[in-house]
């Protein structure tokens, strides 16, 4: 057990606590076992950087922070990730697809401009789901 791997791993512990989820809806965003999130929170193990990435984005927390234990200045992208990060586990889901709905779209050549057909494509998106 490493004293990086102790202070990142209480870093996110901390801020899972600080955000009132508990380590099954962390895991909804972190393609993780509980056991190995809970190591990984006690700094037993360490991790990929794709881990660190999708812990620290669910989290809304930066890699310096998660890394360094230092926040460094925020710009536009950071802050937008930040906000998506203190809505709860549902609205992140949501905007989660609603991004991979619009990358799917920009790939095909369509684009959403608008709120409205967003919403139109992702209604049609979930309807498509279900059947």
């Amino acid at each position: 057990m490493s004293e990086y791997n102790e202070s990142i791993g209480q870093r996110i512990f901390d801020r899972r606590k600080e955000k009132g989820l508990s380590r099954e809806q962390l895991l909804e965003f972190v393609n993780i076992s509980e056991v190995y999130l809970g190591m990984i929170e006690r700094g037993k193990r360490g991790t990929s950087i794709e881990h660190m990435v999708q812990i620290a984005n669910a989290l809304g927390m930066s890699m310096d922070y998660m890394i360094l234990g230092k926040e460094k200045a925020f710009d536009k992208s950071d802050k937008v990730a930040r906000e998506i990060g203190d809505l709860g586990a549902a609205e992140r889901k949501f905007i989660d697809k609603a991004i991979r709905l619009v990358k799917a779209n920009e790939r095909t050549g369509d684009s959403l401009k608008t709120t409205a057909e967003l919403v139109s494509a992702f209604v049609q998106y979930e309807k498509n789901k279900e059947k």
